[in-house]
């Protein structure tokens, strides 16, 4: 008897019905439950894969959470987590979303399909690339959920439904999972590159949030983001197009998103004084008027009043006059 027939016939634990539990129940009834999914004795089930699954689930919703501390204490765990937790960035989105009944209506949400590239496939091989997409579906747009990719790429049947089940309840434990005392800790911090690439992505969702919420909760994200990147930068190169593009917006725009940030806008400062560094970057004028054109929230005319009226309070300080500004010696006109 192969282990995907062991996995098929093995007695199913009896799940409670969800619905009858108090909300303050349910994150520890569905921990119960995928516990011992992530710590299979079954033959041949492979708890990376599981593990792996749940944490990428989990970061679509959360920067940290026990599943993927679960999955950086297992072997070769720490590098599966810092893949995923940068796609996670890219990846994920408030809310459920896509079609939300078996036909169209009204009530249908606009969302990404996601989809793993050639480089994390490369990475991961075709079965896990195909593993996190399947997760991506069923933590954020569920009923557009299909397991014919999932049979393509060499999962069984019995395997899919399990994993569909670890997804399932990765979502629904959410900080209820247990962590044994040995991995309890959180992980190392992450390494300067990887925040790097974090935070261009959570730049690029600043830039792209049409609305004033959405705006804050990116701007929120990339700041927490540019909070942990400060102590570890140093004055690297591969830094200058992300502190570049930071400069340009604030000062284009009044975003004011490096406010604070003292020691970033000295490593802004010391390599855009470098000729050779420069050289490599982008025309400040059509980056400028790319966003202009595009009429995203970060580039209203009033940002601040724009949240103002969005949350009530004014968020940021008072945009300075913006009729032409100057960015690192080339006037730009806005207005």
């Amino acid at each position: 008897m192969s282990h995907h027939d062991l996995a098929l016939n093995a007695p199913e634990p009896v799940a409670p019905n969800l619905a009858d539990l108090a909300p303050q129940a349910l994150n520890g009834a569905a921990a119960a439950l995928l516990w011992p999914l992530l710590h299979p004795d079954e033959p041949g089930a492979d708890a990376t894969d599981r593990r792996l699954v749940a944490a990428f689930a989990e970061a679509l919703r959360a920067e940290d959470g026990p599943a993927q501390r679960i999955l950086a204490a297992g072997p070769g765990g720490a590098g599966l987590l810092r893949l995923i937790r940068i796609e996670a960035e890219g990846a994920s989105r408030p809310g459920i979303y896509g079609r939300l009944s078996g036909h169209a209506t009204a009530h249908d949400l606009d969302g990404p399909i996601w989809r793993a590239d050639a480089d994390l496939r490369a990475a991961l091989g075709p079965r896990r690339a195909a593993a996190l997409e399947f997760a991506h579906v069923l933590a954020t747009h569920p009923a557009d959920q299909s397991r014919a990719e999932m049979l393509a790429a060499g999962w069984s049947a019995a395997e899919t439904e399990t994993l569909a089940r670890v997804v399932l309840l990765a979502v629904l434990a959410g900080g209820g999972l247990p962590v044994p005392a040995a991995t309890a800790q959180r992980p190392a911090p992450e390494p300067a590159p990887d925040l790097c690439r974090r935070a261009a992505l959570r730049l690029d969702r600043v830039l792209a949030a049409t609305d004033p919420s959405d705006l804050d909760l990116a701007v929120h994200n990339l700041r927490a983001t540019l909070a942990a990147l400060e102590p570890a930068a140093e004055a690297d190169p591969a830094l200058a197009l992300l502190l570049w593009r930071l400069r340009i917006v604030d000062r284009a725009f009044g975003a004011e998103l490096v406010t604070g940030f003292a020691r970033l806008q000295a490593l802004t400062d010391q390599l855009l004084a470098q000729p050779e560094i420069v050289a490599t970057l982008p025309d400040a004028g059509p980056f400028v008027a790319q966003l202009a054109a595009a009429r995203t929230a970060v580039t209203h005319p009033d940002l601040s009043r724009l949240w103002a009226r969005a949350f009530g309070e004014n968020r940021i300080p008072q945009g300075r006059p913006r009729t032409e500004i100057h960015l690192l010696g080339r006037a730009v006109v806005l207005r």
